[in-house]
């Protein structure tokens, strides 16, 4: 790391510990911090590219479309769609409710 790297702060390594429900040990905080740090380095060092005459690009190769066409295949029959859903009645999959009506 040199000087210009931002140093990450260890409120935001615990933070990210716990939205990602892990227990990192204080070795692994520092290695993630480190890495973070890099990682922020380097897209700094990106952001004073000149990209002004650089077109926008969907892949770093050129691509052709890639796709197979759609072929209509028969689809499971509805007792065996249902058999691997925890719950089911029997026509549809039944789900907890995560909106209230």
């Amino acid at each position: 790391m040199n000087d210009k790297t931002p140093k990450i702060d260890p409120s935001v390594i615990a933070n990210l510990e716990k939205l990602s429900h892990l227990r990192l040990s204080p070795s692994q905080r520092d290695k993630i911090g480190d890495d973070l740090s890099k990682i922020l380095g380097f897209a700094e060092l990106i952001s004073q590219l000149d990209l002004a005459n650089v077109d926008p690009m969907t892949h770093a190769i050129q691509q052709v479309n890639v796709l197979r066409p759609d072929q209509q295949k028969p689809g499971s029959d509805l007792e065996q769609a249902l058999s691997n859903a925890p719950k089911s009645d029997g026509q549809y999959y039944l789900v907890p409710r995560v909106l209230d009506a």
